[in-house]
């Protein structure tokens, strides 16, 4: 059994996944990868993206009326976790600035 966890060119199927149904919506798509890139350095530009899925998983904890506890809530947390935020921020930079590509990619 292989311990490669890679899924079509991402770290794993989770980061694939993210970047997948975000991209999907194209409005959403749009104003983070605006601040994506906008952002003053790489970390900066992760942060920004966790900040946001902070806000959405409370939203969505929210609504479903759970608790920051219980099997649902850490599955979800857990496979958040899982994503190579720093990956989709880099893509989104290189993406934004194709001169830039191989810089950016070797950070």
């Amino acid at each position: 059994m292989s311990n490669d966890k890679t899924h079509n060119g991402w770290t794993n199927y989770e980061t694939w996944l993210v970047n997948l149904w975000i991209q999907n919506d194209e409005e959403l798509y749009n104003i983070l990868r605006e601040e994506v890139v906008e952002a003053d350095t790489l970390f900066d530009a992760k942060e920004l993206l966790l900040a946001w899925i902070d806000n959405e998983y409370d939203l969505f904890i929210e609504a479903a009326g759970a608790t920051h506890g219980g099997l649902l809530p850490d599955l979800l947390r857990g496979a958040m976790q899982a994503v190579n935020w720093y990956e989709i921020a880099k893509r989104w930079r290189a993406e934004a600035s194709p001169a830039e590509d191989d810089a950016l990619l070797d950070e």
